[in-house]
C-alpha cells in the first residue's frame, strides 16, 4: 500500500480520533432533558392524561383555514366540533383610509381569530356576496347604475344572494356541519333580512342550523367606515387605518368622514372591546345551537 494511503495496521489519525469522540459526546448529550433530544417524561403519564393533553394542543393550534388544510384532516375537524364559518361581504369603497375589501376581510379575520378559540373550520372569504337591494319599478334605470358605480357595488340581486346562502349551507351541511357561522361583514337592511330570513328557512329542515350575524347583533351599533368599523379594523390590522387619509368626500374635510369627524373616534381600544362583545355573542349563540341539537 502506498504511503499516501497509509498503513492498515495503524489506528486512525489522532484528529480522527478526536472528531468520534466530539459525535458520540453530542449524540449522548442530545438525550439530557432540554438539549434538544427527546423527552420520555410525559410518555408516563395515564392514556386520559395523554389524550387530554393532545385533544388540547390540536384545538389551539390546527389549521382552521379550510383553503390550507390537507386531506383527512378537515373530516377529522368536522368531527371534533362540526361547526362552519362563513364570511362574506361585498366589495365597495370605505372611504380613502380603509380597504374596499374590508367588509369580507373583517368578517374573515374575526371568524378566523374565533375559530381558534371555538373550533370549527373557516371556509374561504367571499367578496361577492354583498348587495344593497334592487331597483325599485319607480328607480330610473340611468341613475341606479351611476349610483352603484360610484361606490363599486356589483349590483347583484337580492335572489342571487339568497340562493348564494341557501346553497352554500345546504353543502355545509352535506358534508357534515352541524352549526353553521354566517358572519355578514356587510350590513345595510336588505343584507340583514336575507340572511336572517335564508337561516331560519335552512335550519327549519333540520339538516343544520344557521346562526345569521352581523356586529350590530352584538354591539348594538353599526356604521360605515366610521367609528366601529374603523376601531375593529384597527384592532385585527395594526397599521391597516389610514388615520392621516381620513376626507370627508363632499366637503374636502380632513378627519371627516361623511359628515362626522372621526378621526378623533377611532382607537384599537375601542375595537378590542368590540371584538370582546363579538366573542361574547358567538360564543354564547354557538353553544346554544349545539345544545339545541342533542
Amino acid at each position: 500500500m502506498s504511503e499516501k494511503t497509509g498503513n492498515p495496521s495503524v489506528g486512525p489519525p489522532v484528529c480522527y480520533l478526536c472528531l468520534q469522540l466530539i459525535v458520540a459526546a453530542l449524540i449522548g448529550l442530545s438525550f439530557l432533558p432540554g438539549c434538544g433530544g427527546p423527552s420520555f417524561e410525559k410518555a408516563a403519564a395515564g392514556p386520559g392524561e395523554a389524550n387530554q393533553q393532545v385533544n388540547s394542543s390540536r384545538f389551539k393550534t390546527a389549521e382552521r383555514r379550510w383553503s390550507e388544510i390537507y386531506g383527512n384532516a378537515l373530516y377529522e375537524l368536522v368531527e371534533e366540533r362540526p361547526l362552519a364559518w362563513l364570511p362574506f361581504g361585498i366589495i365597495e369603497r370605505h372611504g380613502e383610509h380603509l380597504p374596499w375589501g374590508l367588509d369580507g376581510d373583517k368578517a374573515y379575520l374575526i371568524c378566523l381569530r374565533l375559530a381558534g378559540k371555538l373550533g370549527g373550520v373557516v371556509l374561504p372569504v367571499n367578496h361577492l356576496a354583498g348587495i344593497h337591494g334592487d331597483r325599485r319599478p319607480d328607480q330610473d334605470e340611468e341613475e341606479f347604475r351611476k349610483s352603484h358605480k360610484a361606490v363599486g357595488d356589483f349590483m347583484f340581486t337580492e335572489d342571487y344572494l339568497r340562493r348564494f346562502l341557501l346553497e352554500t349551507y345546504d353543502g355545509l351541511a352535506n358534508i357534515g356541519f352541524e352549526v353553521i357561522m354566517a358572519y355578514s361583514g356587510h350590513w345595510p337592511s336588505i343584507q340583514g333580512e336575507i340572511l336572517q330570513e335564508t337561516a331560519e328557512t335552512y335550519t327549519k329542515t333540520g339538516l343544520a342550523t344557521v346562526i345569521p350575524f352581523g356586529e350590530i347583533m352584538a354591539c348594538g351599533e353599526v356604521d360605515h367606515g366610521a367609528k366601529w368599523e374603523s376601531s375593529i379594523w384597527m384592532a385585527l390590522v395594526p397599521g391597516g387605518v389610514k388615520l392621516n387619509a381620513i376626507v370627508d368626500y363632499e366637503t374636502g374635510k380632513s378627519g371627516y368622514y361623511r359628515g362626522e369627524e372621526i378621526r378623533s373616534q377611532i382607537s384599537k381600544e375601542f375595537g378590542e372591546k368590540a371584538l370582546a362583545m363579538i366573542e361574547e355573542y358567538l360564543a354564547e349563540k354557538i353553544d346554544e345551537a349545539f345544545d339545541q341539537r342533542k
